[in-house]
């Protein structure tokens, strides 16, 4: 989406970019997992295909993405991607590619014509960053963003309005594999999700939660790049 080309969200445990070509290799990488393919319910692409998706993802309406950067680990590529940058300097969210890149956080915008819902999709797929608390940060990040909850920008109370009323989010919607007992506890027991059917055929159960005055508020730093 356009509207997150030039910004990062700064939240507690991990910092979020969007997502450019020069994260796609690793990305790629990632997505040669088979438990990652059934998890997040993926096809593999090639290396091509994923370029290709980035640049959709960068323009489409309806999807939001971001990458997840965890600022406590160093370098995180492998010794092919050759002498690049350096550790993971996160004081700033202009960072190296690749370094301390971990997952990504999406939301796919739907009903536009009346309510919207913004179906929630989060990936941690380096396992040292897993069980920390990343992925529930990332998760309220990207809400809190989609929202214009709490937002703050340069360290100024700041909801900017004009950038909220491409939002309008009534309901956050997650679709889980049954067998993914990581995601549903992140879901239904830290962010507050409820369970509002299964689906034998495709093996996944949905959750919702209502955008409304009872859900939690909250804090994302914005950051201009």
């Amino acid at each position: 989406m356009r509207i997150n080309e030039k910004i990062a969200l700064r939240t507690s445990k991990c910092v979020l970019v969007p997502y450019e070509k020069h994260h796609v290799p690793i990305y790629h990488e990632w997505m040669k997992s088979p438990e990652i393919q059934y998890l997040t319910a993926s096809e593999p692409l090639t290396l091509d295909e994923e370029y290709q998706m980035q640049q959709s993802w960068r323009t489409d309406t309806d999807k939001l993405t971001f990458i997840v950067l965890d600022p406590s680990l160093e370098d995180n590529r492998t010794p092919e991607d050759g002498n690049r940058g350096g550790s993971c300097q996160c004081h700033s969210p202009v960072i190296a590619a690749y370094a301390g890149m971990v997952g990504d956080v999406n939301l796919f915008f739907t009903d536009f014509e009346s309510a919207v819902t913004a179906e929630l999709e989060v990936m941690i797929a380096v396992a040292g960053a897993r069980g920390k608390g990343i992925g529930e940060a990332a998760c309220r990040g990207i809400m809190a963003f989609a929202t214009s909850i709490n937002r703050k920008v340069h360290g100024k109370d700041e909801t900017v309005p004009s950038e909220g009323e491409h939002f309008p989010v009534t309901v956050f919607r997650a679709k889980i594999k049954t067998g993914n007992s990581v995601s549903l506890n992140l879901f239904q027991n830290k962010l507050g999700f409820v369970e509002v059917s299964r689906s034998q055929v495709f093996d996944e159960i949905t959750l919702e939660l209502p955008v409304n005055e009872t859900m939690p508020r909250y804090s994302v730093e914005v950051e201009h790049l």
